[in-house]
């Protein structure tokens, strides 16, 4: 070749690097010392004082074994990056983790191109794509289906972690079974007290008070509990001072200090506007409250594009049209938004669910709590009317619902 054509090449090496790396050829190496976001796994320590989910990772270790492939899904939180790294660890020698998280879909576009480009020079049998959360966009797909192909040729599984399960679409076009997705649930009761045991505590004593302080057994809360207790030596004066402060702990407001402070970086100010507004909510909503709270003065820009962001990473989706926010950010709103906004805000729900003309039982408590906060007299007065002139079967149903009234005096 002429000197000239080296010097030009040896320039776009420097500029271009990503389209000369699709450019050499599947053959050579992709070094991960070059790469912050692709991690050899045998570098990375063993997390301390975790436990296994056996049925989890049985699950997605039959996924790999029957497709090839897999996708674990949850929100923030969940362990789907420890789960998916004990599936690698039970199933190969070496694997390769390529993170994804924050990055957006040219970004991700353009690091799955490289993996595609390189992936003949990968020395793992398992490929972890973590924190792959643009798996709908459809130039996403079209790269994770070349990479997941690829990887097939190469006898390479492939793990995808996300916050939600990709759409029907989105899972044809790159080829996968819907078997193949496994989602990540809640720590139940027993596992809490197998954590507990884990570290060294009374899983009689201890394992209620983690599954409780962890809100029902979000993982990354009750192992930060579980840890932080276990530490300072399992002191049982602290159980009482667990009580005095609401079900919580250092160590829980530590976690969620650390995850609000994340959220900078993590998501643009309207959508951080919105989770700090919905935070403030009560158990459970529906989208149209999700979208009265944002229009709420000052009124967030573009609330459903902000909602649907949210949906996944902070919110829970627990049913058709039914959400909450996770235990993560319960505190988010109490923290960052002035008092007044709060009232309002608590206002705006009491009066929203009021507005539907009829009340579920399962709704008084809420409506109460919020009216409340919100000081508003208009739906405590409402909501008192339909206690008063209800019947003897929707009253039955209020005592199983209609927790406040107890701790009033009449």
């Amino acid at each position: 070749m002429p000197r000239a054509s080296v010097d030009i090449l040896a320039r776009l090496a420097s500029i271009l690097p990503t389209s000369l790396a699709r450019g050499l050829g599947p053959g050579n190496s992709l070094s991960t010392a070059e790469l912050g976001w692709l991690v050899e796994g045998t570098t990375l320590p063993v997390p301390r004082g975790v436990i296994a989910r056996v049925a989890v990772e049985s699950a997605m270790a039959d996924a790999l074994k029957n497709f090839g492939a897999g996708v674990l899904v949850g929100g923030s939180g969940f362990g789907k990056s420890t789960v998916s790294r004990a599936v690698a660890v039970a199933r190969a020698d070496t694997f390769s983790i390529v993170e994804f998280r924050n990055a957006d879909a040219n970004e991700t576009r353009l690091r799955l191109d490289m993996i595609f480009a390189r992936i003949g020079g990968l020395p793992s049998s398992l490929l972890i794509l973590d924190d792959l959360n643009r798996l709908d966009d459809t130039h996403v797909e079209l790269s994770l289906a070349r990479v997941i192909e690829a990887a097939r040729r190469h006898d390479c599984a492939v793990l995808i972690t996300c916050y939600r399960a990709p759409s029907s679409m989105a899972m044809a076009r790159v080829n996968l079974n819907h078997d193949c997705v496994v989602n990540v649930p809640y720590f139940s009761e027993e596992e809490a007290q197998a954590l507990v045991h884990h570290n060294g505590g009374d899983r009689n004593r201890w394992g209620c008070l983690a599954y409780v302080a962890g809100a029902g057994g979000h993982p990354q809360l009750t192992h930060a509990f579980v840890t932080g207790i276990a530490a300072r030596g399992w002191p049982v004066e602290e159980i009482d001072d667990f009580f005095n402060r609401g079900l919580s702990s250092d160590d829980i407001d530590a976690v969620r200090d650390a995850a609000r402070r994340s959220l900078v970086s993590a998501l643009p100010e309207g959508t951080r506007s919105l989770l700090y507004r919905l935070s403030i909510t009560i158990g459970r909503f529906d989208r149209s409250l999700a979208l009265t709270i944002g229009e709420s003065p000052p009124p967030v820009p573009q609330t459903g594009e902000c909602m649907d962001q949210l949906v996944g990473p902070w919110i829970e989706a627990i049913g058709n049209d039914l959400f909450r926010v996770s235990p993560l950010a319960s505190s988010f709103g109490r923290e960052m938004l002035p008092l007044d906004q709060q009232q309002r805000i608590h206002k705006t729900i009491a009066d929203q669910i009021l507005s539907k003309g009829t009340i579920s039982a399962s709704d008084a408590d809420t409506i109460m709590a919020h009216a409340i906060a919100g000081k508003s007299s208009k739906s405590l007065v409402a909501l008192a009317q339909s206690v008063l002139s209800a019947d003897a079967r929707t009253l039955e149903m209020l005592t199983e619902h209609l927790f406040l009234f107890r701790a009033f005096r009449t």
